[in-house]
């Protein structure tokens, strides 16, 4: 079976929306990571990326801040039906915490609220709802070196745990896999409740608006205090084929990727060196999560090794970290690494420390901003 997989960095600036799409002659099946963006007139990029007739198969949400989701409403619109979204569980108590945070930022995280408060009266009736326990798995256990069909998850479980295997299949083939991790969300958490106490911020208190708003700035310094702050709840994923299933003989000889600032079009001969997988980061901590991380993904007997990995946070220096971008290079090939940045944000994304370090390395970034030309493909073709 001949495959074309596309790979999309859409240009929604100071946010994130990407996509992969496997194609065949009859079948087409979607998967998206994150739908937002604080940046301005980006909704047309999301409503026009799919057609009306279109599923969404599965919808990854690495976390809950506003530039990550609120743009999940005009995604819902645009197509047929989202049928699956995969996201962070959260505890009851992190929940209302987050909840009442939310509330006290305002308007602009009511989509925040409604998928946290209740994702299946947002999504509605026809979609199924994932939540990704924390990782808090070896990495010799046998149910992380399984894959497990994403039909057979749908019927049988709304918890799945970080680490395992998630496949599809087209046509009876399964042939991809994507690996959702999840980092110590219950650690973290005991590591906020403290910070709350050290500064006499009350949880029941919390869940009165007025209290939260006078005590907002104290709250997101409790934050910002634990490893990995109020945006850290990403949800990493890993995506990539399953080496059994590749047939190298018969592999399209063309790798394509294209970006208006990375300034050049580039046609590559495949050949069995060529590393086609990526990992998507949302905003999550490198530098907490890096180690474990890499040890869980590489310990897996189906990873492969990966040519693009999206730089967390926009290009923050904040959590970024070289050496996790250099264990996942193989050789004279370097990490491609979009950065999702909006053109005239207030926060200096990307960090010039950032761009430095990964062009220092040999890595290749590649600015994905809010200018509709910044959209950034890489389109693979190969036989199953």
């Amino acid at each position: 079976m001949i495959i074309k997989m596309q790979r999309t960095f859409y240009p929604v600036g100071q946010g994130g929306f990407y996509s992969e799409t496997f194609t065949t002659k009859n079948k087409k099946f979607n998967v998206i990571y994150d739908c937002g963006s604080v940046s301005s007139n980006v909704n047309p990029v999301i409503s026009s990326s799919f057609n009306k007739n279109e599923n969404i198969d599965i919808l990854f949400i690495s976390h809950f801040d506003s530039d990550h989701v609120n743009k999940i409403d005009i995604l819902k619109k645009s197509v047929h039906q989202i049928r699956t979204v995969i996201m962070p569980l959260l505890s009851n108590t992190c929940r209302s915490i987050l909840i009442s945070v939310y509330k006290a930022l305002g308007k602009d995280y009511e989509n925040s609220l409604k998928i946290i408060s209740n994702p299946n009266d947002f999504f509605g009736e026809g979609t199924k709802i994932i939540h990704i326990e924390e990782d808090a798995v070896d990495i010799d256990d046998n149910s992380n070196q399984e894959i497990y069909d994403i039909t057979k998850i749908i019927e049988d479980e709304s918890k799945f745990k970080s680490g395992k295997n998630i496949s599809f299949s087209i046509n009876t083939q399964s042939f991809w896999i994507y690996k959702p991790y999840n980092y110590k969300d219950k650690t973290r958490y005991k590591e906020l409740i403290r910070e709350f106490r050290k500064n006499s911020i009350s949880i029941k208190e919390l869940k009165n608006i007025d209290y939260t708003n006078k005590n907002i700035k104290k709250i997101r310094d409790c934050y910002k205090k634990i490893s990995g702050n109020i945006n850290q709840n990403s949800l990493v994923l890993y995506s990539n084929i399953i080496p059994n299933n590749l047939n190298k003989n018969l592999m399209s000889k063309c790798f394509i990727f294209h970006s208006y600032w990375f300034n050049q079009f580039c046609f590559h001969p495949l050949n069995d060196q060529l590393n086609i997988g990526c990992i998507y980061t949302g905003d999550v901590d490198l530098k907490t999560i890096g180690n474990d991380f890499i040890a869980k993904i590489k310990g897996d007997k189906y990873y492969l090794p990966i040519n693009t990995i999206q730089v967390p946070h926009h290009g923050s220096k904040n959590g970024f970290d070289i050496d996790f971008f250099n264990d996942f290079s193989e050789g004279w090939r370097r990490i491609i690494s979009p950065i999702s940045f909006g053109s005239k944000n207030l926060y200096g994304h990307p960090s010039s420390t950032v761009i430095t370090q990964l062009t220092s390395d040999y890595h290749l970034p590649v600015y994905v901003t809010d200018d509709k030309r910044d959209l950034f493909t890489q389109v693979f073709k190969f036989k199953v």
